[in-house]
């Protein structure tokens, strides 16, 4: 059995989860159990920070109003060993715009970073709310690992997993399920940025998205392999789309 240190009411629970973050020195592991928690406000992780729920069946997030992003992965200048995992992130209900549900969007860079069977689900009225961007220009990050994730998204002019800026160098993209049901999204993965060692395997996506489901442009040094494309893009790009 477990013994919870904080109490989350269901009432703006962003504040226990920071709060349990900022009072712990030096690397540690949140422990989030069986429940709903509603986010009325991001929440910053940090180096050697570890966020888990129960299983993504189990634990649920449900962020509302919580600005630009819901999970920011980057507080300082060089941030190691953090990992999100095993919970879901209901975002069926989004009526803003431009909302990153996991983001990198401080100034620092990134080292060994997890992101693991998470549920991460996308709807309502809002438009471009990415679920994993990693997108700060002049980060410079290392071994990032996208493994074994469940994305959902029914909105338009959104990514799934996106590597925009950086560089990233060594990166996994593996695993992961994407369905994308709007014909006017965008490409369920990108790997931009200069990214150089990256590999995206045994990933499967399904739907109907607006571009090329798997897109390269510019990176290098890459393995794209193993991958199951079952959508049907509208665009010409097709199923992979590799630019330079």
């Amino acid at each position: 059995n477990f013994t919870a240190d904080y109490i989350c009411d269901g009432t703006a629970d962003n504040v226990e989860i920071q709060n349990a973050i900022n009072q712990s020195p030096g690397s540690i592991l949140i422990k989030l159990l069986e429940g709903k928690y509603y986010l009325s406000a991001p929440v910053n992780l940090g180096d050697g920070v570890g966020l888990e729920g129960m299983g993504s069946n189990q634990t649920v997030i449900v962020p509302n109003n919580v600005g630009a992003f819901a999970f920011n992965v980057s507080s300082g200048d060089i941030d190691k060993n953090m990992r999100i995992a095993d919970l879901a992130i209901d975002a069926t209900n989004f009526t803003s715009s431009h909302i990153n549900i996991i983001d990198h969007t401080g100034s620092g860079s990134l080292e060994d970073v997890v992101i693991e069977n998470l549920r991460i689900d996308i709807g309502g009225s809002g438009t471009d709310n990415q679920a994993i961007s990693f997108g700060k220009k002049g980060a410079f990050n290392k071994n990032i690992r996208i493994l074994d994730n469940i994305i959902n998204s029914s909105i338009k002019y959104n990514y799934g997993i996106i590597f925009s800026h950086g560089p990233t160098w060594g990166l996994w993209i593996e695993g992961n399920y994407l369905n994308f049901s709007n014909s006017n999204s965008y490409n369920p993965i990108a790997v931009y940025g200069n990214s150089k060692y990256f590999y995206v395997k045994d990933n499967e996506i399904t739907g109907m998205p607006g571009h090329g489901s798997i897109a390269v442009s510019p990176a290098s040094y890459g393995e794209i392999t193993g991958n199951i494309v079952k959508a049907s893009s509208v665009a010409e790009e097709g199923g992979i789309e590799v630019e330079w």
